[in-house]
């Protein structure tokens, strides 16, 4: 539930992201706070990348199952290990 908060998130960042990418191309200069805006956005980017980019590979749907098992292994194996 915790990386769904997360993804979520972040995707409702990726809106105001775009914007801020494009003041170079459109004549603009980021200023100090468009800067700490960014770093935010890439960090939050960096947590949820790999979840998005099975998303879009083709094929990733079918592969939901497969990591869902697998992360749920991992899960349990740690839970036996304490």
């Amino acid at each position: 539930m915790r990386k769904l908060t997360l993804t979520a998130v972040a995707i409702a960042l990726a809106k105001s992201l775009m914007p801020l990418l494009m003041k170079p191309r459109n004549n603009e200069q980021w200023t100090s706070q468009d800067k700490r805006e960014l770093k935010l956005h890439l960090k939050l980017l960096s947590h949820v990348s790999a979840y998005i980019a099975i998303l879009i590979m083709p094929g990733g749907l079918i592969m939901l199952p497969v990591i869902a098992w697998w992360l749920d292994r991992r899960r349990c194996a740690a839970h036996r290990t304490q």
